[in-house]
């Protein structure tokens, strides 16, 4: 479904960011951090890709990466929840090292 979705519109951010997920909850990591790239490229100002992706990073240990994206993340107007919560994950990652 959400294949057929991007095929019929392929400039739709939160359909790549759904088949971002879908593909990396069902063990394809590959095909899921490709969406979700795709997704950020689409909606650079919406936070939800980069979270997406930063935690898809996180999960395969490519913590530079993950450190990255949630930088680029303090730079968008972000509820202070969700801010809060990237300088913690930001936080984490560094203890990683």
């Amino acid at each position: 479904m959400l294949e057929r979705a991007v095929s019929l519109d392929s400039k739709r951010a939160s359909a790549w960011h759904d088949l971002g997920i879908v593909r990396a909850n069902s063990g394809d990591l590959v095909a899921g951090e490709v969406a979700l790239r795709k997704a950020r490229e689409l909606a650079a100002k919406d936070p939800r890709p980069r979270v997406a992706l930063a935690a898809l990073l996180v999960k395969t240990r490519r913590f530079t990466e993950a450190q990255s994206e949630y930088r680029a993340l303090l730079e968008l107007e972000l509820p202070e929840k969700t801010r809060s919560a990237i300088l913690r994950a930001l936080e984490l990652l560094a203890s990683e090292g």
